[in-house]
This record gives C-alpha cells, structure tokens and sequence, in this order.
C-alpha cells in the first residue's frame, strides 16, 4: 500500500513542479482519458494510477502549502519503507 502511495504522490509532485505543461496536456486531450495517456507520456508516469491522480487534481492543490505538504508526505512514507527495510524506487528525487 504504502509503495502504491509513494508512485502517486511522486507523480503529483511531478505534476505540480511542471503544472503548466501538465495543463496544457490536458487542455489538448479529447477527454479524460487521452488526458490520462497524455500525461503518462509526458511524466513517464501509470496511465492506471498515477496519471488518474494528476488528472483529477484540483488547483488549489498547487499553491505553495499544498505543494509542501505533498512532498512531506511522500518523505514520510519513503522514511516508513526505509525503516521496513525497502528501498523505495522513484521518478523524482525526493
């Protein structure tokens, strides 16, 4: 569960730090789901999980704060799977 967490809350990250081209892949899809692939391409991110979550975002969760208390989170789960002995594999450098 905590490895599932960790691969989403890399790609918000990743989408919140390229928010603009994320929204314009967005704003050029046809629908939700080519959405979905646009952004897997585009952040070498899942289509299934990761790239949902990025595409149901909502904007405030780009404001500074946000942006913050998603990256703790994400240091707080790999810290957890450290601690359990797993080394956690991620896209972006935490």
């Amino acid at each position: 569960m905590a490895t599932q967490r960790l691969a989403v809350l890399d790609a918000v990250v990743m989408a919140q730090d390229r928010y603009a081209e994320v929204s314009d892949a967005i704003a050029a899809s046809a629908d939700r789901y080519a959405a979905r692939a646009a952004i897997s391409r585009l952040l070498g991110v899942r289509e299934d999980m990761a790239a949902r979550a990025i595409t149901e975002l909502v904007w405030f969760r780009l404001t500074v704060a946000d942006r913050r208390q998603t990256r703790e989170e994400r240091d707080e789960i790999i810290a957890e799977l450290r601690a359990a002995g797993v080394e956690p594999t991620w896209s972006s450098a935490p």
